[in-house]
């Protein structure tokens, strides 16, 4: 009885122990991906001639030797040659398994330049996966593969767009079949950094070219297309880069109170475009060359302390796309902008030479910004005063001149001057130049009068004026009927003669008026004094001979509103308007086009707007429409020359 006990516990132990002698470890693929179609060794894998193919290799290794020995070493992934040694693929090394009875699964992936080379026989290859473990090597079961003449799916070159902007179109080729027994349809795919390949949605399956749309052209991304014979066999072109340029990249001035430390920041948005990932330059206009500021490097930029103007911009760049350059801004620091002061229509020809007689007003007596508007660059609001000061006196406030815009209205007795304060939260008190307007000792001017020539209407004479300094010259003026009102044209040049001839200016009047009104002004010692008007029609001849005193009590006693250009600067003036409302509209006869200027808001009885023109405004003729409060509207002409 013992004998046979031990007799079958031999052969037990001799079973068990030729199991661990003859056993080995097993690999299998799981399945094999190419170019995004996956296989499980029942299909063929298609495959092209000169065209590159990435393998994704799923698979399994099994531990069935005894544990911790012949440890597994690495896969090898091959390709059947018909003749030497197999074609080593790639290789992959891993933790593989090293008790007895467990398994891992696997994965990697690698890319082969050309699949001719894995062509076993008859335009068909075999794959395996070899398993070294120890001294001993396992292989898998094969997947076959079809390999068959490429296509020529080819797309031409990168693209480089703006953002939210159509892209220019991608070509491609036309492709070649296979063989005669396959049809094809197209897929076209996008990746963006760092993202995988999709299906574009907007590009159907018989799209051979592709436009990218607006709304695609966000970020960079890469296209290529596929041409689907199959389920199972689909080519992949090369890739393109469609590159989107950087967008918004805009900057403004701003200022920052935190705690008391008031910071002047020049604030930059957030680009948009490229790939979304930018670097930063700011940059100052020094002898005309743009220069990097050293450390300036992040999307905003603190202002250092400013004592005289200087300039600046931001630079933006990003991955494949050209550098952006932002608007520049003009920086004095945190102060008052273009506080600088001037008499409207001067054309550098009257004041600052220009005096007044005593007891009476300047003839040009609007106080103007020079050349811009004044601003706050704080961001704070402006508060404007002006002043004035006689000779021997002190500067004082001039109630209610608050506005940008200061009208002397009120006659001058002793020479005068004038300047605008500025202030704002932030700045510094700013103050502007000085306007003088001195008042002259001689005698009042008199005797100023103008006719038309009995013998000749075309012939304007003149009296030799009295009083001022006893020498005079003389600007002639002109303006059509008040309906159409240019306002007072001059003529800038100064004249010894006491006459004229109306026709050296017919060339200088609107065409639509028949209307001429001419007026005289007669200098002496810089004084300007207006002689009465005449009225001539070019139908009906003399009109009207007015005299200076019946003008000015008509005026007073009559709403009236002209315009007249000067200076390149359209000038409004509005006659017993006070507390009204005008808006304005200015149009271009040429064009056909027409603009809102303002809503002016008229603040006493004799008040003016100034618009200036635009300077791709061509010289011609413009018309303007006013709509009072009160809804009546005064319309009329003016040309620019």
């Amino acid at each position: 009885m013992q004998l046979k006990l031990f007799k079958q516990f031999f052969t037990v132990f001799l079973s068990f122990t030729a199991s661990f002698i003859f056993a080995q470890d097993q690999i299998k693929i799981n399945k094999i991906e190419v170019n995004g179609i996956e296989h499980t060794g029942s299909t063929f894998i298609a495959l092209f001639k000169g065209t590159s193919a990435t393998f994704k290799v799923n698979y399994t290794v099994s531990k069935y030797t005894p544990s911790y020995q012949d440890t597994g070493v690495k896969v090898e992934f091959y390709a059947k040659m018909p003749i030497g040694p197999d074609l080593l693929i790639a290789y992959d090394n891993q933790l593989f398994p090293f008790a007895y009875g467990t398994s891992n699964t696997f994965e990697f992936t690698t890319t082969i330049s050309n699949a001719t080379y894995l062509i076993n026989s008859s335009d068909k290859a075999q794959l395996y996966l070899s398993y070294r473990y120890g001294n001993k090597i396992t292989n898998s079961s094969n997947y076959n593969a079809n390999i068959y003449n490429a296509p020529n799916n080819v797309i031409n070159g990168d693209r480089l767009t703006n953002y939210m902007e159509d892209a220019e179109e991608i070509y491609a080729t036309v492709p070649t079949l296979p063989n005669s027994n396959f049809s094809y349809t197209y897929i076209w795919q996008r990746k963006n950094p760092g993202g995988s390949w999709y299906n574009i949605n907007n590009a159907n399956s018989s799209n051979k070219n592709y436009v990218a749309p607006a709304a695609e052209n966000k970020t960079n991304y890469r296209v290529r297309r596929i041409v689907k014979y199959s389920a199972n066999i689909q080519h992949i072109s090369n890739e393109a880069a469609v590159n989107v340029r950087i967008a918004e990249n805009t900057i403004h001035e701003t200022v920052n109170n935190n705690g008391g430390i008031v910071k002047n920041i020049m604030v930059g948005s957030t680009p948009k475009g490229s790939d979304n990932s930018y670097s930063y330059q700011w940059q100052e206009l020094i002898n005309n060359t743009w220069t990097n500021i050293q450390g300036a490097t992040y999307k905003d930029y603190e202002l250092p302390t400013i004592t005289t103007t200087r300039t600046f911009r931001r630079m933006v760049g990003s991955w494949e796309v050209p550098k952006s350059y932002s608007n520049y801004l003009i920086a004095n620091g945190l102060n008052i902008i273009n506080n600088t002061i001037t008499v409207s229509g001067n054309n550098g020809n009257l004041h600052p030479a220009e005096k007044v007689s005593i007891g009476e007003k300047p003839y040009l007596n609007i106080l103007s910004t020079a050349g811009g508007t004044v601003t706050s660059n704080t961001g704070q609001p402006l508060i404007l005063q002006w002043q004035k000061k006689t000779d021997g006196g002190n500067w004082e406030d001039i109630s209610g001149a608050t506005s940008a815009n200061y009208i002397i209205n009120s006659p001058l007795y002793k020479t005068t001057q004038y300047k605008r304060i500025g202030k704002s939260l932030y700045a510094p008190d700013n103050e502007s130049n000085i306007i003088t307007f001195e008042v002259s000792s001689n005698p009042k001017i008199d005797n100023n009068k103008i006719s038309f020539d009995p013998a000749n209407n075309d012939h304007i004479l003149g009296t030799t004026p009295t009083g001022g300094d006893s020498n005079y010259s003389y600007i002639w003026v002109l303006d059509v009927h008040p309906d159409d009102s240019i306002g007072e044209m001059i003529q800038w040049s100064f004249s010894p003669a006491t006459d004229t001839f109306l026709s050296e200016y017919l060339d200088y009047l609107p065409v639509f008026s028949d209307e001429i009104r001419i007026t005289r002004y007669a200098i002496s010692d810089n004084v300007w004094h207006r002689s009465n008007t005449l009225i001539y029609s070019l139908s009906g001849g003399i009109i009207q001979g007015r005299k200076t005193i019946d003008t000015k009590l008509e005026l007073e006693n009559k709403r009236e509103a002209i315009a007249f250009i000067q200076n390149n600067e359209l000038k409004f003036n509005f006659k017993n308007y006070q507390n009204y409302q005008a808006e304005i509209y200015i149009g271009n006869i040429a064009t056909g086009q027409s603009v809102k200027a303002t809503n002016h808001n008229i603040k006493n009885n004799n008040d003016s707007y100034i618009w200036n023109f635009p300077s791709h405004y061509l010289p011609g003729v413009y018309v303007y429409r006013i709509i009072f409060s009160d809804g009546t509207i005064k319309s009329g002409k003016v040309i620019r020359k």
